[in-house]
């Protein structure tokens, strides 16, 4: 049916009818850049899960993983794995794998040992920003790649043992996808030239460049087949990409295929027998696997896929016969029409106008009419319009750049520029949750943008509040500039931040109730942000807090005293790390701060500010993370912070001022411990238990994820002049005394589900590592893991 209903499939094939699925379809990964193991029975390849890149080693047959090359290396040596074609490349001796990684703004080549499990040496190249097109001599001596720097990419060869690198080329032209001979004297690659790829041959002895393949269309990802006179490559011939095989020695070029779906990345095994390559299908790549043909079959496929071509071009038709009255259509009513004369060709172009991508830039008034002075001002063409403008279709149009006539008859063209002014636009409304000592935080944030994305306002406010308790306005404004390096924010604030504290009242006729205090926030932040990288950065920032604190439930006793803060914070943050829907996934991150205050007078607060929290997340196996942290906090001075430790950890979309809040240390109660210095440590496995459950009633709603998690937490809190003893752990089972401080220490187990937002259902034990326990104490809060 599809042959007979759908002609554009006639004379094309799927990819499974000429070659074979690498992997079935349960696999989650995708796969690119493939590259062929000396024995031929395994491919190195770039593969990703979604979440995670990484290069391994799978077997041909079934696309199972045999070797994951850079197990643990993220973060512990790069940044992340470049993507892209050829960034993997196997050695013929079949020991070495080269990889590309990113560390900081630039590229490195990583080569790996296969015999010894492990990274043997690294090629840092800092002139150059981007690698890729990996491929090794037939020697496993030297590597050939594409570089690119200060925005031009060129040919280069580097031999790994002593380093020494060498340029090929050097025009403005673009290269990729080298491949190198069987004989080790040329290279064939990719070259464009005026906006097309052509394939070129480089040889290493005579150090010049030809070009071997030359068509209208692009013509990619060259392979030198064994005998060393054909290469395979990739054409865009009918503007999808296919397989052709080129005889040099002959001058002729064969066709392979003729897929629907196209092939990217073809790659040749070392006896020249197998092609493994890349396709799209349903937003992932995948691996095919398909045989080399024969010499002879090489011509004889050819010849079969231009007769299948032939076939289906529709017959001409007859002409009608001699005498006969040809059919005319009906004459169109006669309309008042807008007599503009197109020329059919197109205008030449002379003197010093040039093409683009020749390094020139084309005059406007060599390649464009005139004005024509018989034309009225607001004559437009237009497709499918007659007669005069409307006063709305001639308005002049609010551009950035405009051409208009000069009102002389020299025929020139005017270049008018009108500067980018930036105008906010509403881009949404978003509400938020969280849930903190026993109160939900509700935030509504109204955000707007400008068109370049330079200017960000964003406005919020809380939309569920107990009058009873507070009526007091919440606001936040805050603005965000994205337009330099580096970037700027400054916000204002009225906010009023809730917790129980530690009175207990007695109400005639109610039961016992504690207390409820309300810290009423006023202030402005300013912030300035300078990356040195895509992952590291440079803040500074100051901070303006005027704060009251005041009983208001079950009687309100209001408080006097009111303080002021004016801190300024230096911080460098390294954050490599990955998220998924649950919380972290892979990666790093390493935070250090220090801050002062400025005191101007006796009700302003005076102290340092020191902070440190170190955070690396490892994954196990497909989807089971484990997460290891380490923070610790401390504020020095006459008028230290108090810092509130205990509980899960504190998820508050919006927060003003200072954050108070350390966690998780779970099994205890919100705000068990406090004090101006804190330390804790976290460790967290997560093991995926669901992926995607879609209910029918009472609606339709998916809860895309559920984990399960193993943790154990250990923190404590103390001030200046207390008495600390570290061992043993505080026992559960113990009095609570405020004096020696000890480590509180617990363990257990959580559900983490996804349905709408993270939310955590954890159950705790606290524990001193000598065998004794508390009872399991539930935690329910909001956001993702720590």
């Amino acid at each position: 049916m599809r042959k007979s209903y759908w002609p554009l499939l006639q004379t094309r094939d799927y990819t499974s009818e000429f070659a074979e699925k690498i992997g079935d379809d349960e696999n989650i990964h995708s796969f690119s850049s493939a590259c062929w193991s000396l024995s031929g029975d395994m491919l190195a390849v770039h593969s990703s899960d979604g979440i995670e890149q990484h290069v391994d080693i799978i077997r041909l047959s079934d696309a199972s993983l045999v070797e994951r090359v850079t197990e643990s290396m993220r973060a512990a040596d790069y940044d992340h794995l470049s993507i892209g074609s050829g960034t993997v490349a196997w050695a013929q001796d079949g020991q070495t794998i080269a990889f590309v990684a990113k560390e900081g703004p630039r590229d490195r080549i990583m080569l790996w040992n296969l015999y010894d499990k492990k990274l043997v040496q690294t090629l840092t190249m800092p002139d150059l920003d981007l690698v890729e097109s990996l491929t090794w001599s037939p020697d496993s001596r030297h590597l050939a790649f594409i570089g690119t720097g200060q925005g031009q990419s060129d040919l280069y060869i580097i031999d790994v043992q002593t380093g020494e690198r060498r340029q090929l080329t050097g025009t403005p032209e673009r290269e990729d996808y080298p491949n190198w001979s069987p004989d080790g004297q040329r290279i064939a690659f990719s070259s464009k030239y005026r906006n097309q790829f052509d394939i070129k041959i480089y040889d290493l002895t005579e150090g010049t460049a030809h070009a071997a393949i030359s068509s209208l269309t692009d013509d990619l990802w060259p392979q030198w087949l064994p005998e060393g006179n054909k290469l395979l490559f990739v054409s865009t011939r009918d503007k999808i990409n296919d397989l052709f095989v080129y005889h040099l020695d002959e001058g002729r070029e064969f066709r392979l295929t003729r897929s629907l779906s196209g092939i990217m990345n073809p790659a040749l095994s070392p006896d020249g027998r197998q092609i493994v390559f890349n396709t799209y299908f349903k937003g992932r790549s995948h691996l095919y696997q398909m045989a080399m043909p024969e010499w002879p079959e090489v011509k004889r496929k050819d010849s079969q896929l231009l007769a299948r071509v032939a076939e289906a071009v529709p017959p001409a038709k007859a002409p009608p016969p001699v005498g006969a009255e040809v059919p005319t259509e009906a004459e169109p009513p006669a309309t008042e029409t807008l007599a503009i004369e197109v020329p059919s060709v197109r205008p030449m172009v002379e003197g010093d106008a040039v093409l683009s991508d020749q390094g020139g830039t084309p005059s406007l008034g060599q390649v464009s009419d005139p004005k024509n002075p018989e034309l009225p001002d607001d004559a437009v063409l237009l497709a499918g319009a007659s007669g005069s403008l409307t006063p709305t279709e001639s308005q002049e149009p609010q551009a950035t750049v405009q051409l208009a006539a000069n009102d002389g008859d020299d025929g020139e063209l005017e270049l008018r520029r009108r500067r980018y002014t930036p105008k906010l636009e509403f881009d949404g409304i978003s509400v938020q949750m969280g849930y903190f000592d026993g109160f939900l935080s509700s935030i509504a944030q109204l955000s707007m943008s400008d068109l370049l994305g330079n200017h960000s306002l964003v406005l919020a406010t809380d939309y569920v509040a107990a009058q009873d308790i507070s009526n007091d306005f919440n606001f936040a404004a805050s603005y965000k500039y994205y337009g330099k390096r580096p970037t700027y924010h400054v916000s204002i604030f009225n906010w009023n931040q809730y917790f129980i504290n530690d009175r207990n009242f007695l109400v005639q006729g109610r039961a016992p109730a504690r207390g409820i205090s309300r810290l009423q926030q006023r202030g402005a932040l300013a912030n300035a942000s300078y990356p040195l990288d895509l992952y590291r950065r440079l803040d500074l920032s100051y901070t303006y807090v005027g704060e009251q604190e005041e009983q208001v439930s079950p009687f309100y006793e209001p408080d006097s005293t009111a303080t002021s803060t004016h801190l300024f914070k230096t911080a460098y943050v390294h954050d490599s790390i990955t998220y998924g829907l649950l919380g972290a996934t892979a990666g790093k991150r390493y935070f250090l701060s220090v801050g002062r205050t400025l005191s101007l007078g006796s009700t302003t607060r005076s102290f340092s500010h020191l902070e440190f929290d170190y955070r690396h997340y490892l994954r196990l196996g497909r989807w089971s993370v484990l997460g290891l942290r380490a923070y610790s906090v401390g504020s020095l001075g006459r008028d230290a912070l108090e810092y509130n430790l205990g509980g899960p950890t504190w998820f508050l979309p919006f927060y003003t001022g200072f954050n108070l809040n350390t966690g998780p240390l779970r099994g205890y109660q919100f705000s068990a411990f406090t004090g101006s210095r804190g330390l804790l440590t976290n460790v967290e496995l997560r093991v995926p238990f669901v992926r995607g459950i879609l209910f029918g009633w009472p609606g339709t709603f998916l809860i895309p994820a559920i984990d399960g998690s193993l943790f154990m937490d250990m923190g404590m809190a103390w001030n200046k002049d207390d008495e600390i003893d570290l061992w043993p752990f505080r026992n559960p089972h113990a009095a609570l005394t405020s004096s020696p401080r000890q480590v509180h220490a617990s363990v257990g187990f959580g559900l983490l589900v996804y349905f709408l937002l993270p939310m955590n259902f954890e159950f705790a034990r606290q524990m001193d590592l000598q065998g004794n326990f508390s009872d399991f104490k539930f935690h329910f809060s909001f956001g993702q893991s720590f």
